[in-house]
């Protein structure tokens, strides 16, 4: 990629931000060019599917994606969409997850040369008035460090289960499972299910009790 006379702006994460980021600098600011870095092998973020839980075996990064099988938006695509890119009519309001990651895959389509798929960034530095940035290709095991003009940070924000406070669950001899490790319902089919929480996971996931003996949701005192 050719960027004599251009300034350079590095995007760290292909998510739905990292995409929409990267669509903008191309059509709207003269003389940039993008430099999308993505961890992972495909553009999609938190909505990418992943049958794993825990640390990501190839990277020894945990796994972002929270997503399980079944879910649905929370907001209608009427205010998800982008404003240049709406989805087909003919989707419900309510999306599956499956359809929001065509829709991303959909819309990155045409900025797919400016991302670097299988890189992990390492460092990002101030450097006077650009930002030096280090970077390992995961394939090649190769480590690089490029100067840019600016940066975009959009790795999001779900890959931390936070717990909260719960008195007695240290000592609680069953299984406790957050739901960022939730992926399906089947292995809890004929079980008492208590859920902490009565947010959009824990209502959504609770809507799956024709698995469960019993769900329970339980929303502690704000």
């Amino acid at each position: 990629m050719t960027t004599t006379g251009h300034k350079k702006i590095a995007i760290i994460g292909a998510g739905a931000a990292g995409v929409c980021a990267a669509r903008r600098a191309v059509s709207l600011l003269r003389n940039w060019v993008p430099y999308v870095f993505e961890l992972g092998s495909q553009v999609g973020g938190t909505w990418i599917y992943d049958d794993n839980v825990g640390i990501n075996l190839s990277t020894g990064d945990p796994i972002h994606s929270s997503m399980y099988k079944g879910l649905k938006t929370n907001l209608p695509k009427e205010v998800m969409a982008f404003p240049d890119y709406p989805f087909p009519p003919s989707f419900d309001s309510f999306l599956k997850h499956t359809e929001v990651l065509k829709y991303i895959q959909d819309y990155s389509s045409n900025i797919l040369k400016y991302i670097q798929f299988h890189t992990k960034v390492l460092s990002v530095c101030p450097r006077g008035s650009k930002w030096s940035i280090e970077t390992l290709n995961l394939l090649k095991n190769e480590q690089q460090i490029t100067e840019f003009d600016a940066v975009v940070v959009c790795n999001g924000h779900y890959s931390t289960p936070t717990y909260g406070q719960i008195k007695g669950i240290d000592s609680y001899s069953g299984k406790v499972l957050h739901s960022h490790n939730y992926r399906i319902p089947e292995p809890y089919k004929g079980k008492r299910v208590l859920v902490f929480g009565a947010a959009s996971s824990g209502i959504d996931i609770t809507s799956s009790r024709n698995c469960f003996l019993r769900g329970i949701i339980f929303r502690p005192a704000r």
